[in-house]
């Protein structure tokens, strides 16, 4: 990306698919404790969505952190989701969030281990 080009769309990427990524940062907020979520939105190679939020309550680990960034990510791929489909650009596969916390995954992954999520509000 640069001032004179903007977006660069690479003709590699031109599936009409959405790629998205979700990460936290634990704890980042010093006086609050408050972790930070950041997620960005793929389209064709060319980022489409992005952004950077302090979440509202207080993470008790690091993969509460990022379960609270997927579902922030989440919820933004369901409104480009509904809005592709809109303007004629059907979302034929799940789309793919991408996340570097291993025990994050496994919970939710693991139909399971949700009861051990309880304390996490519904989102």
């Amino acid at each position: 990306m640069s001032a004179n080009r903007g977006v660069c769309y690479d003709q590699v990427w031109l599936t009409n698919e959405i790629v998205s990524f979700a990460d936290a940062s634990w704890g980042a907020e010093i006086q609050t404790r408050k972790s930070q979520s950041g997620y960005g939105l793929v389209l064709n190679g060319g980022c489409i969505c992005y952004g950077s939020k302090l979440q509202k309550v207080v993470a008790l680990s690091s993969s509460e952190a990022e379960i609270y960034a997927v579902s922030v990510c989440a919820k933004l791929v369901k409104l480009y989701r509904t809005l592709l489909n809109d303007i004629g650009f059907v979302q034929t596969r799940p789309t793919i969030i991408l996340i570097d916390n291993k025990p994050c995954i496994r919970l939710l992954l693991d139909k399971r281990s949700f009861s051990r999520l309880k304390h996490i509000d519904l989102r």
